[in-house]
């Protein structure tokens, strides 16, 4: 066997593992979509789906109390912003706590 058979045969063996790597991510992946629906797709599995619910739900909160604050929408007088920001920061902190609870628990 000369060196050029022995990199033809690597070569090819290379291809089917690579091919069959494919098709598993792809089986792998398809497995998750049915699994997960079209929910799934939006928060992510279950493992991920608290953080992102968590994180959406901060991100939320602090977009909309900055708009309310700064754009005088709704709310005109320092006792309205501040009744917004006493409703808003609870939900905030909760969330931003859970995701560094989630965190710092290895999960």
């Amino acid at each position: 066997m000369n060196i050029d058979s022995i990199n033809a045969q690597l070569g090819k063996s290379d291809d089917i593992q690579a091919r069959k790597e494919s098709e598993s991510f792809e089986l792998a992946s398809k497995r998750l979509d049915l699994e997960s629906g079209w929910v799934g797709k939006i928060w992510g599995n279950d493992n991920n789906a608290p953080m992102n619910i968590a994180g959406t739900l901060a991100m939320v909160s602090l977009l909309l109390g900055l708009v309310f604050t700064a754009t005088n929408f709704g709310c005109s007088d320092v006792k309205d912003k501040y009744y917004i920001w006493s409703v808003l920061s609870p939900i905030i902190t909760t969330a931003l706590g859970f995701i560094i609870g989630k965190k710092s628990n290895g999960k």
